[in-house]
């Protein structure tokens, strides 16, 4: 029996984290269907959401990589241990190793190893609206770019780098590049639905999941700081926050106000442009009369 690894790659924002919350909730009806969702490479999470961002960047090199939380090589073990003939990986931040083949193909190989061929799953979106619904995102995370410089960036070079990770917004070179590493069999390229960010891809993927997550509730919208102002204020009326848990909350809350502030001021800006535009296109109709 050939097992497969299926490797859910993102990319960001194409409704990654609705499908891990899918996955997390339904670990024992996968597994039951022969799917491994491993808990190696698994950092905590506000929401209880697992995914694979620690082996990631153990292979990007990222200064957030913990061992705590898993190692390939851990992945690995569990996988050997286990009796399911597949395992599921999910993390958008494997789509940073888009410029990294060696570690992409050191990947494949240790997955190999461990009896298993590689699918990769890729989620696409349109570039210039990836752009827009991640600006905000990565200015929270300390990205120092103008929107007009990143954007820039984005349409001339179609890459942005911020501190470890390079984020592709070229979909041909990141197809390219899984393509490369793992040939071009082992990857299924889903286009993005902003209104059902799950069926789609499942129903791309049916051959892997075989009917393991049928009668589950898919109608899945993650909103994340919804979720993390609704985990404060339960832990506060358990008694069980404490004061460190409370700045850090607070430090998260001021970084989505910054987010928010950004957004509203970007939008303006988009706004005050189309006025502007529609009064020259006026001002110019009236002088040709």
């Amino acid at each position: 029996m050939t097992r497969t690894a299926l490797l859910h790659v993102g990319a960001h924002k194409t409704g990654t984290t609705s499908l891990q919350t899918l996955f997390t909730r339904h670990r024992a009806e996968l597994r039951a269907h022969g799917i491994l969702y491993p808990t190696s490479g698994v950092r905590p999470h506000s929401a209880e959401i697992d995914n694979h961002t620690n082996l990631a960047w153990e292979q990007i090199g990222h200064a957030h990589f913990s061992p705590d939380f898993g190692t390939l090589d851990q992945l690995v073990d569990e996988i050997t241990a286990s009796e399911c003939p597949n395992v599921l990986l999910s993390s958008e931040e494997f789509a940073c190793l888009f410029d990294r083949p060696e570690q992409l193909r050191n990947l494949k190989h240790r997955l190999q190893d461990a009896g298993l061929g590689t699918h990769v799953a890729l989620v696409l979106r349109d570039p210039l609206e990836l752009a827009e619904s991640l600006y905000v995102t990565l200015v929270g995370y300390g990205l120092d770019l103008g929107y007009d410089e990143y954007l820039h960036q984005v349409t001339d070079e179609g890459r942005v780098t911020i501190k470890w990770n390079t984020y592709c917004f070229d979909n041909a070179v990141l197809v390219r590049s899984f393509v490369d590493a793992f040939g071009e069999d082992a990857v299924t390229c889903v286009e993005y639905d902003r209104s059902d960010a799950v069926r789609p891809v499942l129903a791309a993927l049916d051959w892997f999941f075989d009917g393991a997550l049928d009668g589950t509730e898919l109608d899945i919208r993650y909103n994340s700081m919804g979720s993390r102002v609704e985990e404060l204020r339960t832990r506060i009326r358990g008694g069980d926050a404490t004061i460190a848990d409370l700045e850090g909350r607070l430090e998260q809350s001021l970084r989505e106000i910054r987010r928010l502030q950004v957004r509203l001021a970007w939008s303006e800006q988009r706004f005050s442009r189309r006025v502007e535009q529609k009064v020259r296109a006026s001002l110019g109709r009236l002088r040709s009369r």
